[in-house]
């Protein structure tokens, strides 16, 4: 196999009877404006590697706003951006404030939410911001991120997952209790990033949003 694989799980955050459940979600999941939702990203290396999130506003133009970092922020706990085989990392921490992102429109035409994930074997030196105020990245910096880590991709969707509730196997694992075996549940969605080996990778997760009525 050439390339590197990455699962993501897409989480929407439901109003339950006693409390918020968590449900997943498909890769081409049209969300509502308001709705909330978190994700839990896994990659089966038995090295460490560094998780960052890069948030970008996307506009019916195709343009997209300022990106800023949205993870690790400064309550991030210390390592809790590393991950390794059988140890997901959610996002944002259940031990966070607001342990979820809400879908908000900050434009008319804004249509979605691109998310950008970076998987890298070191870490990177960048500042972080409160999670409530991120901090704006170069946006040349990014770009040439991208085109030296960003690589064709494959996916692989589990067709039946959309709308199961997260397991007591996953939710103990958020919590960093134990780590996930084989015959725990796969990520919804996994990921074929072609690129070089052990390089960092970028993956764009595009969060759409659906018109308003």
């Amino acid at each position: 196999m050439n390339g590197e694989l990455l699962g993501v799980t897409i989480w929407r955050i439901r109003d339950g009877q006693d409390e918020a459940t968590a449900e997943r979600a498909t890769a081409d999941t049209l969300f509502t404006e308001g709705e909330r939702f978190r994700f839990s990203i896994e990659a089966p290396r038995m090295e460490n590697s560094y998780l960052y999130v890069i948030d970008r506003e996307v506009y019916a133009d195709g343009a997209t706003s300022a990106p800023y970092l949205v993870f690790p922020s400064q309550s991030t706990p210390g390592r809790g951006n590393v991950v390794t085989a059988g140890k997901p990392v959610f996002v944002p921490a259940q031990r966070d404030e607001f342990p979820y992102f809400i879908l908000e429109r900050a434009r008319k035409d804004q249509i979605g939410e691109k998310l950008t994930v970076v998987l890298s074997p070191k870490p990177l030196r960048l500042p972080l911001g409160a999670p409530s105020d991120p901090i704006e990245l170069d946006r040349a910096q990014v770009a040439r991120w991208e085109k030296q880590w960003g690589g064709r991709v494959e996916l692989r969707e589990d067709p039946g997952g959309a709308g199961k509730p997260l397991t007591a196997a996953e939710r103990e694992a958020d919590r960093g209790e134990r780590r996930l075996v084989r015959n725990d549940p796969l990520p919804q969605t996994i990921y074929l990033i072609k690129g070089k080996s052990r390089a960092p990778i970028m993956l764009d997760l595009l969060l759409r949003i659906a018109r308003e009525q």
